[in-house]
């Protein structure tokens, strides 16, 4: 698994690799990528990290500028947090969100993000019902609580068909669920409580027009600099851009 993130604080995303014997890193200079180099040996398919299994990810969970590591494992959600030059040992945070309670890879999407803008990227999952958030504390997550009804495996959302994520669409420092859906993107805004009523954002990018799972990615990203995320479709014939308005 592989995936970007600013690990040192310096503005600029880098590369990180969980790989065989460890996580590595590549660090950006602004015009290209530095030699790779291990930064830990925990969260690596020798300590039993397979994709199938176990979602790996970046976050900053302690406002400190660098993005850490964080794995949803088999009995709590484990974090090994960056000082800018590698990752200290990982720690259980909680024991939701895990495995042992259900939180299967090939049916339930989890992912990081800030949705209460205090500058601590949370634990967000879709689940069976609805959607759940666990906000961190900077040492710690909290007790899981359920943000929404909306986006979850009861309504159809299926891990196999639809693409979910969180992204801030509206510029306020907090981060929305997005949802690529059957007739086009939806989204349900933070409130830093809760989230809000899922609205249709756009009728693109969406399993009607052929935006498959299996061939496509699609991701958000702030592409225009105006401070809210905008849509990104890695097409058949070129990449894709829905800018937030």
């Amino acid at each position: 698994m592989r995936t970007v993130g600013d690990v040192n604080n310096d503005g600029r995303d880098d590369l990180i690799g969980f790989g065989l014997d460890g996580v590595y890193v590549a660090l950006s200079n602004g015009t290209s990528f530095g030699a790779i180099s291990r930064w830990t040996t925990s969260f690596d398919l020798s300590h039993g990290w397979t994709v199938k299994d176990f979602v790996r990810t970046v976050g900053d969970v302690n406002n400190d500028g660098r993005d850490d590591l964080i794995g949803f494992g088999l009995d709590g959600v484990y974090v090994a947090l960056s000082n800018g030059t590698s990752f200290g040992a990982i720690s259980r945070w909680t024991t939701s969100f895990d495995l042992s309670h259900g939180w299967t890879v090939k049916d339930f999407v989890r992912t990081m993000g800030d949705v209460n803008n205090d500058g601590r990227d949370d634990l967000i999952g879709f689940g069976l019902d609805g959607v759940y958030v666990a906000l961190s504390n900077g040492t710690s997550f909290g007790a899981i609580s359920r943000w929404t009804t909306s986006f979850d495996l009861s309504h159809g959302w299926t891990v196999a068909d639809f693409v979910r994520t969180v992204g801030d669409v509206n510029n306020d420092g907090r981060e929305d669920l997005i949802g690529f859906g059957l007739d086009g993107v939806y989204v349900a805004p933070s409130n830093g409580t809760s989230f809000g009523a899922i609205s249709r954002w756009t009728n693109g990018f969406d399993l009607s027009h052929g935006w498959t799972v299996n061939q496509f990615v699609r991701t958000v990203g702030d592409v225009n600099f105006d401070g809210r995320d905008d849509l990104v479709g890695f097409g058949l014939d070129g990449v894709y851009v829905g800018t937030a308005e």
